[in-house]
């Protein structure tokens, strides 16, 4: 904790000392995004195969007018489990991240670099440490180095990590060093006055809404009462190309059921989907927009009951959706997700009703 205040120090000052001139004054933007990682974090040891991990991203950024900034950027993911004894899921492992840094903003891109501190607890985590418990193994710390595009109201950052505690990694490939962000910074201001070509044609905008689904549970205990309808949180991203009606989407979404005060299970159930798709965009006579989507799907689903073998996703689908602009920029989509595998169709749980915001510049 002493090392990060006095890193948080030092980069403080540093930035302060930059901005002292009269007519600069610090300013403070929130930030949020995903980071799409693979599950086996730094010094996680696990037989697990790689498995792409989107872990939601929150932070603060203080900057002035000059193309310095200090960042703070925290992200975490939770790995489900799912138990066959009491048929709830657990929580086999989390994986936490912490980055302190300074960028700097030039005409088309940013660079930076911070440092990083990663929590880890997962099964791996505790069965490799040298010492029982050992923090050192469970707790790597390195160096980040980024390179930033501002494409739109979103910036993707590739992220190259080194560990250097408890032991010095490398840039070995494979050893969950490289990592892909996505975020929205919340400032009118961030857009490039002069944007080159590639910010003028495309462009990554932030989808933010919710699903909802009709909740038939089977897998229901003594004194159990499941919500009836089940509320799925989503956030997305879609690159969209000016003038052109198909763009690339995005998403991922989490629903979990939660008991209160029961001395069997505390997560009734878990129901993820992450899709990765096309969407054809078209106006309609009355002004507003229809879309259609079809997208791959990987889902995980407590409700499934069958060997994963080794695998995470463990259940995949085909996603076909329309949607209706009913507000500006908000449209309320209609999407079925037909299974490949893992799932029965025309499962109450695949056919959802949602309402989603599209954060647009343009």
């Amino acid at each position: 904790m002493k090392k990060k205040l006095t890193i948080l120090c030092l980069l403080t000052l540093a930035f302060c000392g930059h901005v002292s001139s009269q007519t600069d004054r610090l300013h403070l933007r929130f930030v949020m995004g995903t980071r799409i990682v693979d599950q086996v974090g730094h010094g996680a040891k696990t037989s697990a195969p790689i498995r792409p991990t989107f872990k939601p991203v929150l932070g603060l950024e203080l900057f002035s007018q000059k193309p310095v900034f200090i960042y703070f950027h925290a992200d975490g993911a939770l790995y489900p489990y799912y138990t066959i004894l009491d048929k709830g899921v657990e929580v086999s492992g989390k994986d936490f991240q912490y980055d302190l840094g300074v960028g700097y903003r030039l005409e088309h891109f940013s660079i930076g670099i911070g440092h990083f501190w990663e929590r880890i607890e997962n099964n791996g985590a505790y069965i490799w440490s040298t010492i029982p418990y050992d923090n050192k193994q469970r707790h790597p710390q390195g160096i980040n180095l980024f390179i930033s595009k501002a494409l739109g109201p979103t910036d993707i950052e590739l992220h190259m990590e080194t560990v250097y505690a408890p032991s010095f990694t490398g840039f070995l490939p494979g050893s969950g060093l490289y990592s892909l962000k996505l975020l929205h910074r919340f400032d009118k201001n961030w857009k490039s006055s002069k944007p080159d070509r590639l910010a003028r044609n495309f462009s990554i905008d932030p989808i933010v809404g919710s699903r909802f689904f009709i909740n038939r549970s089977n897998n229901i205990l003594l004194a159990e009462v499941p919500p009836k309808i089940g509320v799925v949180p989503t956030i997305g991203f879609e690159l969209r190309k000016t003038g052109f009606p198909i763009s690339m989407v995005l998403e991922k979404d989490l629903w979990l059921s939660f008991n209160g005060g029961s001395p069997t299970r505390d997560i009734r159930a878990i129901n993820s989907n992450t899709g990765l798709g096309l969407k054809h965009t078209q106006k309609i006579k009355n002004g507003r927009k229809l879309e259609f989507s079809l997208a791959y799907i990987l889902s995980v689903d407590s409700e499934v009951i069958q060997e994963t073998k080794g695998k995470y996703y463990y259940n995949r689908g085909i996603g076909m959706s329309v949607g209706y602009e009913a507000f500006s920029n908000t449209f309320i989509e209609f999407r079925n997700i037909y299974p490949l595998r893992g799932r029965q169709p025309f499962d109450a749980r695949l056919i959802t009703l949602g309402l989603f915001h599209h954060l647009q510049f343009n």
